[in-house]
């Protein structure tokens, strides 16, 4: 993912207040996306805070599909449509996949 290699390398780079006031926020954001998430899935969620992580990880995953395998025309400069739909999109199946798995395990 070479395309995110100048955001990771500011966040690395982050120090003392900038790195807490960073973290604290990536943090609020988790849970209320976790807490959104169990609203909407209700029963077959996995608790805020679990759904708020799976959110992170299909993120990420829609990020590494994006910049590696939907490579941008040369003709367009910029796809937002593309990689917002393969972010919620991956979410969304990643979320659906698990609840299906754990109905379908744990009964």
């Amino acid at each position: 993912m070479r395309a995110m290699k100048p955001f990771f390398d500011t966040i690395w780079n982050f120090e003392g207040f900038e790195m807490v006031a960073f973290y604290l926020a990536l943090f609020i954001g988790l849970l209320a996306a976790g807490f959104f998430i169990d609203m909407l899935m209700q029963r077959q969620g996995f608790g805020p805070l679990l759904n708020g992580i799976y959110a992170l990880l299909g993120a990420f995953i829609g990020l590494y599909l994006r910049y590696n395998y939907f490579l941008r025309a040369p003709w367009f400069g910029y796809e937002p449509y593309v990689t917002m739909g393969l972010i919620f999109g991956s979410i969304a199946i990643l979320l659906l996949a698990l609840a299906l798995v754990r109905n379908r395990v744990w009964r």
